[in-house]
C-alpha cells in the first residue's frame, strides 16, 4: 500500500510538472525584423504584435521553458516575459478600515450642478495648497501642449473634459480589444436615470441629482453583477486633476487598463511609443509593476531622447519598496502627501519619491457627468503631470531640468527615512519661465 502511494504521488508531481512546462506563456522578445520569422519557428512561437519598430516583439510561447531557450539564441538581443502591470491603488496590501484603496467612503454625500464646473473640484484645499490658480494667473494654462494619459481611458463626453479630450490620437491598446474607443467608461455601466450609487471600489461617487444616496446592493448595475469594476473612474480621475492644473493642454487618453485594472507590459509599451511618435509632450503613468522590464527601459529611454517627460506614480503599500516605471531615471516618481504636509500613510517612501503631491481624499471628475473623492498616489501624480504641462508650455527643458525645477524651493514632507519635496505649482513654474 506506501509503495503504491508513493508511486501514485510520484505520478501527480510528474503530471503537475509536465502540465506546466506545457502551458503556453507570453513574452517581449527583441530581435531584428529580419530574423523574426526564423526564430519563430525555431521556437514554435506566434508572433502577437510588434510592439516597437526596433524589433520587440509579443509572442505567444508554447511552453514556459521557451524563455531560457530564447535567451541562449544569438539571433535573440532580449527576451523576458510580458509580466503583468497594476493600477497602485488596486494592488496595494496595505488597506485602512478593512478597504483597499482609493478608498475611504466618506457616507451619504450628494452635489448638485449646473453645467459648470463642481465648486469643491475647483476649490478644494489641495488646489489652494499647491498654488495652482496663482501659478495660472502668472504662467499661463498650458496651452500647445499634450499629455498622454496610459490608464483605464477617459470619458470624454464629461462635460468638464470635453473640450480638451483628444479624440483623433486617443486609442485602445488593450489585446483583442473590440475597438479603438477610448475607455470603457463611455458604456452605460448603469442607466442614467436611475437613483445615485456608490462606487464598488470604496470611491465616493458625487452626482448631481438631488434624489438621495442609496447603497449600491440596492441600485443593481446592468451587467447583473450589482457592482462597479474596481477601476471603473480611475482614468477620468486622473484626467480630471491633470486638467486642473493644465486646463488648456490637450489630454490623449491611450487605454491599457481595462475596468478590472488590469494591464499587461506589451501594451504599456506600445503606448508609450504612440505617444512619442503622435505629439506628446508628456506621459501620465499612474500605475506600477513589481519587476524590472528591460524593454520598458527602452521605451522610456527612447521617449526621453525625443523630449518627452514621463511621470508615474510610486506604491501605496507603506513600505520603502520601489518600483516601475518611478525608479527607472529620468521618470518622475510621486508619492502622496495630505493637505497638512505629512505623508499619506498608505503612500511608499522609497528612493523613486522624487516629489509629493496631495493624494488623500482628492476630487475629481467620474464617468457620467459626476466627481468623486479618491485616494492614492494614482491622484498625486496627475498634480505633477499638469504642473510639468504647465512648465512644458513656458519652456521645453530636459526632464533633469524638469525634476530640478519642481524639487526647487517648496515645502518638504517627511518620508519616513528623508524630506521629500512636495509640489508646489507656481515654484516650479517660476523656475521653468
Amino acid at each position: 500500500m506506501k509503495k503504491l502511494q508513493l508511486l501514485a504521488r510520484a505520478s501527480l508531481l510528474i503530471s503537475v510538472f509536465a502540465a506546466s512546462s506545457l502551458a503556453s506563456e507570453s513574452l517581449l522578445v527583441r530581435m531584428d525584423p529580419s530574423v523574426a520569422d526564423v526564430v519563430a519557428k525555431a521556437h514554435g512561437l506566434k508572433i502577437v504584435k510588434r510592439v516597437s519598430d526596433d524589433g520587440l516583439y509579443l509572442v505567444s510561447a508554447p511552453t514556459t521553458s521557451a524563455l531560457a531557450g530564447l535567451r541562449t539564441n544569438a539571433l535573440v538581443q532580449s527576451a523576458e516575459k510580458n509580466s503583468a502591470v497594476v493600477l497602485p491603488e488596486l494592488s496595494s496590501a496595505y488597506s485602512k478600515g478593512g478597504r483597499k484603496l482609493p478608498v475611504t467612503p466618506h457616507g451619504n454625500t450628494q452635489i448638485n450642478m449646473a453645467g459648470s464646473p463642481w465648486h469643491g473640484y475647483v476649490n478644494q484645499p489641495s488646489n489652494t495648497l499647491i498654488q495652482i490658480a496663482k501659478a495660472q494667473n502668472k504662467f499661463g494654462t498650458g496651452s500647445g501642449v499634450t499629455v498622454a494619459l496610459i490608464d483605464t481611458g477617459v470619458d470624454y463626453t464629461h462635460p468638464v473634459l470635453a473640450p480638451v479630450i483628444d479624440t483623433a490620437r486617443a486609442k485602445n491598446f488593450i489585446s483583442g480589444g473590440k475597438n479603438a474607443s477610448t475607455s470603457q467608461e463611455t458604456t452605460p455601466w448603469v442607466d442614467q436615470e436611475t437613483t445615485p450609487w456608490v462606487d464598488g471600489s470604496g470611491i465616493v461617487v458625487l452626482n448631481q441629482e438631488t434624489t438621495p444616496w442609496v447603497d449600491q446592493e440596492t441600485t443593481p448595475w446592468v451587467d447583473g453583477s450589482g457592482k462597479v469594476p474596481p477601476a471603473y473612474g480611475h482614468g477620468t480621475m486622473v484626467a480630471g486633476i491633470i486638467h486642473l492644473v493644465a486646463p488648456s493642454a490637450r489630454i490623449m487618453p491611450l487605454k491599457v487598463f481595462d475596468a478590472n485594472g488590469q494591464g499587461n507590459m506589451a501594451d504599456v509599451i506600445d503606448a508609450i511609443n504612440y505617444a512619442v511618435k503622435n505629439g506628446a509632450d508628456v506621459i501620465n503613468m499612474s500605475f506600477s509593476a513589481d519587476t524590472s522590464s528591460n524593454a520598458l527601459k527602452a521605451a522610456i529611454d527612447a521617449a526621453t531622447k525625443a523630449g518627452v517627460i514621463c511621470v508615474a506614480s510610486v506604491a501605496n503599500d507603506h513600505s520603502g519598496a520601489e518600483v516601475y516605471p518611478s525608479n527607472i531615471q529620468p521618470v518622475i516618481g510621486v508619492g502622496a502627501s495630505d493637505n497638512n504636509d505629512v505623508r499619506a500613510d498608505f503612500s511608499n517612501y522609497g528612493d523613486d519619491v522624487a516629489v509629493t503631491a496631495p493624494g488623500v481624499g482628492i476630487y475629481s471628475t467620474y464617468p457620467q457627468n459626476r466627481y468623486a473623492a479618491g485616494w492614492g498616489t494614482s491622484f498625486s501624480t496627475p498634480y505633477v503631470t499638469g504642473t510639468v504641462a504647465l512648465m512644458r508650455s513656458l519652456e521645453k527643458d530636459s526632464a533633469g531640468s524638469v525634476r530640478s525645477d519642481l524639487q526647487a524651493d517648496s515645502d518638504k514632507v517627511w518620508f519616513m527615512n528623508r524630506w521629500v519635496k512636495r509640489l508646489d505649482v507656481y515654484t516650479s513654474a517660476s523656475k521653468a519661465n
